[in-house]
């Protein structure tokens, strides 16, 4: 079998009309029509940043099980080289493995370990004339990197105009690619982005919306060998989901990740985050201080001094069970696969959990702002912290 796969970075899902029928049509939505398959429309990263999620996409593993514990580090930096990965996995099936990278991702190390040395890699920047220098021949895995997307915005500036002006770049290449080398000869192709982003300049983003679906939602797209028209898929899915897929494509065996196939019929019951709310520091302030859950209806972002619910769901969750209960089932849930959620908990832990609560709540204005956004009064939330004594499973 041939595999072609595609990695546009910041490509948006909610602003390209494959993802969202509401939005506006651009190049990018054209080539998918073209393409075909299947559009995952719900689909998310574990962690916004380059270099994190596509750590989770190699490995199919969320980011404390791949290594990555700073979004400052780089995946060729901090995957262990006996970590499965899939690279690993294709070439132990016998595979010829080629790349196409920008020259500044093979300077950072976009990909795991050593797999930068060991592969086919690209000389120049020219897709057209990489994929003539590819034999066409069975058993092969072609990944490919495009990144014009993410340099356009950054020279012009974050905004909706210059992202649809930006996907023609990307769009043209891959048509002039496909010339020399029909994508109809690879027999799954897929195409993903790592992240989306958030317009104007990311720090005067509040927190509260960095895990929101404009930051956390990929673009994810899977065509078979003589698919024709679309199907859109709305379940939740994850950009850990690819390589378990590719794998039970080639009928390799898939060893236990975070991921599912892409193909399951329930998909996530939640998808976790972790990112950083200082994307430029270095250092310990580089590390995880903002984690998140999406739902289906929605997300739930936390800091170590705050609480943000954009889900009908987990607010009739809240209501039921009232803020100190829901607070510790949904740490637990996140600390599952985080471990700094898991050390956030045993600090409260130690200090006078009730106590501690209760100053959290009165330190960010009085009560877990924005919690009571189905219009209960502002002046219940001690009587609901004093009713919310017991604790749920």
């Amino acid at each position: 079998m041939r595999f072609l796969v595609v990695f546009i970075d910041m490509l948006r899902p909610d602003l390209c009309r494959t993802f969202e029928p509401l939005s506006q049509a651009g190049p990018i939505d054209d080539f998918f029509e073209r393409m075909g398959g299947t559009f995952f429309r719900r689909a998310y990263t574990p962690a916004p940043i380059t270099s994190r999620s596509l750590a989770c996409f190699w490995s199919g593993l969320y980011p404390a099980a791949t290594g990555c514990t700073r979004s400052k580090r780089w995946p060729r930096d901090f995957m262990a080289s006996d970590l499965p990965n899939l690279f690993s996995t294709f070439d132990e099936a016998g595979y010829s493995i080629h790349g196409f990278l920008n020259r500044n991702e093979k300077v950072y190390g976009l990909l795991p370990s050593d797999w930068q040395r060991r592969i086919h890699l690209n000389d120049s920047y020219d897709l057209e004339t990489f994929l003539l220098s590819v034999p066409k021949r069975d058993k092969q895995l072609v990944f490919v990197s495009l990144i014009d997307v993410h340099w356009f915005m950054t020279d012009h500036g974050y905004t909706q105009e210059n992202f649809q002006a930006s996907q023609a770049i990307p769009v043209r290449a891959l048509e002039k690619a496909s010339r020399v080398h029909p994508f109809d000869e690879f027999d799954v192709m897929t195409v993903f982005s790592d992240h989306g982003f958030q317009e104007g300049r990311w720090q005067d983003c509040p927190w509260q919306e960095r895990l929101a679906r404009a930051k956390t939602g990929i673009a994810l797209a899977w065509r078979n060998k003589g698919s024709r028209g679309a199907v859109f898929d709305d379940k939740l899915r994850s950009i850990m989901d690819v390589f378990p897929t590719l794998l039970g494509s080639a009928g390799l065996p898939v060893t236990p990740v975070d991921g599912i196939d892409l193909f399951d019929r329930d998909g996530h019951p939640h998808v976790i985050h972790e990112d950083a709310l200082d994307i430029s520091a270095h250092g310990p302030r580089s590390e995880v201080d903002l984690w998140g859950m999406t739902v289906a209806d929605g997300y739930v972002a936390m800091t170590d001094s705050g609480v943000h619910i954009a889900s009908t769901a987990e607010q009739q969750l809240l209501e039921r069970f009232g803020p100190i209960p829901y607070l510790l089932r949904t740490r637990a849930l996140i600390g599952r696969k985080s471990p700094t959620m898991r050390e956030l908990t045993r600090d409260f832990e130690v200090m006078d959990g009730w106590e501690a609560q209760k100053a959290w709540f009165m330190n960010n204005g009085g009560y877990p702002d924005p919690i009571f956004a189905d219009g209960t009064p502002v002046e219940r939330w001690q009587s609901l912290l004093e009713m919310s004594g017991r604790r749920v499973s």
